[in-house]
């Protein structure tokens, strides 16, 4: 049975210390392993450094790279054992999308950090809602007690 050649997209995060360089040859190693085994990269981003959901080798933080690409299903599977084996990424994730769309969607746009930004205050809550609640718990209201007289047996 034949393979067909199919639409993958490789997000992959580096570690945050490595140089500019460093991270363009990471990604250049990754595209040529692909052309090399017969696929070819459609769009290739490098995403800026962002915080990372929980804490990789000591990184709280991570370079992200994402690259769209065309291939066998053994370039996929050449592609996730360097993965596995290689000591330059920390996470990776190759997916296959259902349509062709996921390529006409900028990435993300760029944002601060959350430790950065500059967040308004939410405003200040009315104090009379909570007096009011407050004083109702302080003195319930009176509940009008109902006895009904038993019937003699």
């Amino acid at each position: 049975m034949p393979s067909t050649v199919r639409l993958y997209e490789v997000v992959y995060v580096v570690a945050p210390d490595l140089s500019e360089e460093k991270v363009q040859a990471i990604v250049d190693k990754y595209a040529n392993l692909i052309t090399n085994q017969g696929g070819s990269v459609i769009k290739s981003d490098v995403w800026e450094r962002r915080r990372l959901a929980y804490e990789i080798n000591g990184f709280h933080e991570g370079v992200y790279i994402v690259v769209h690409f065309r291939g066998l299903p053994t370039v996929e599977a050449e592609l996730r054992r360097v993965f596995r084996i290689s000591e330059d990424t920390l996470r990776y994730v190759i997916i296959r999308p259902e349509d062709e769309s996921v390529l006409n969607t900028p990435p993300p746009e760029t944002q601060q950090r959350y430790y950065q930004q500059e967040t308004p205050r939410a405003p200040i809550a009315v104090v009379e809602p909570a007096q009011a609640a407050i004083a109702e718990i302080a003195e319930p209201p009176a509940v009008e007690a109902k006895v009904e007289a038993a019937a003699p047996a």
